[in-house]
């Protein structure tokens, strides 16, 4: 299809230093960063669907982009470089200079980036979350039952976890602590394990319609079920990871959750809402929130979705018609 001028502009923003449809053979271990090939397949989603595409390299390449009227929507993937804020900078450019944007506000990125706060809000509006707080090496304040999971508190793509996360006592555990303050420069959250299956509901509103497309999967670590366990970064990044439906009855529970949830904390076209169902008690913890969920094509988000019929440009499509002006 020949593309016009007339035609919608999609600035693709996320951060590289090369295009990145073509540098998908370095790709990084060392961040919670976006991999080329989640962009490549996005960019290749947007031009199938007749619109023309261009790449931003992060924030400060969109505030000197010298013919951003041209821009008709800002796709963002960027994720910034430090700090719990670091998700907002291109919504609050956006927001600014009155670009329409798709993913959700400054305020909803740096919220949902702060684990703890996000385990306190939701607990305060009744939802189920695991038992939470922030762990000091120095003071040695754990308040909560064994076993224990922690993790950075800002961190995404499980950044910051790996087989020494899960704690059956106290054994080892500040001296983790402290490894993972001088490592990632950030607080620590301690949250009680919840063993069982690990679900990640997939969010899609279609703003025209004012309705809301649901899928939902099941984690697997070498395609077997999450007992005692969970999953690592090099899991992510080593595709150890796989996912399948659910049973029904959990598929419908955690759906209606999730999106009570989006709903209540007004987030905005999509969101990824994770859980655990615990196998002893039979209940249901929220114990995360995207809300930049990876959309490469393989990924947790586009699977769940994918069950429901809704394949990777059809998400796309419904994200960039859901983000521009009625």
């Amino acid at each position: 299809m020949e593309i016009t001028e007339n035609q919608v502009t999609v600035a693709v923003v996320y951060d590289i230093s090369k295009n990145p449809i073509f540098s998908s053979t370095s790709e990084k271990n060392d961040g919670d960063v976006i991999f080329p090939s989640e962009i490549d397949d996005i960019v290749g989603a947007i031009r199938k669907l007749g619109f023309r595409c261009i790449v931003l390299d992060g924030a400060k390449s969109l505030l000197e982009y010298q013919k951003r009227d041209e821009i008709s929507v800002v796709f963002n993937k960027s994720k910034g470089a430090i700090g719990v804020d670091r998700k907002s900078m291109v919504p609050m450019i956006c927001k600014f200079l009155s670009i329409p944007i798709v993913g959700s506000s400054a305020y909803h990125m740096a919220l949902c980036r702060h684990k703890y706060h996000t385990n306190n809000i939701l607990r305060g509006m009744g939802y189920n979350v695991p038992l939470a707080q922030i762990i000091n090496y120095q003071d040695k304040n754990l308040k909560i039952d064994f076993p224990i999971f922690i993790k950075p508190t800002w961190e995404g793509g499980a950044l910051g976890i790996d087989e020494q996360s899960l704690f059956f006592s106290e054994k080892g555990l500040y001296k983790r602590v402290e490894y993972l303050v001088s490592n990632f420069n950030q607080p620590i959250i301690a949250e009680e394990f919840i063993n069982g299956t690990e679900l990640k509901v997939a969010i899609l509103k279609d703003k025209k319609r004012d309705i809301y497309f649901v899928g939902c999967v099941e984690i697997l670590k070498n395609s077997k079920a999450l007992k005692y366990d969970y999953i690592t970064r090099k899991d992510v990044l080593y595709g150890s990871v796989k996912y399948r439906l659910p049973e029904k009855s959990l598929f419908l529970k955690v759906s209606n959750i999730a999106i009570k949830i989006h709903e209540d904390l007004g987030l905005e076209s999509y969101s990824r809402i994770d859980f655990r169902h615990s196998d002893q008690t039979g209940e249901t913890y929220c114990i995360e929130i995207s809300t930049h969920p990876d959309l490469s094509i393989g990924s947790s988000y586009v699977s769940a979705l994918l069950q429901e019929d809704i394949n990777h440009e059809h998400i796309v499509s419904k994200l960039i018609e859901g983000a521009l002006p009625k």
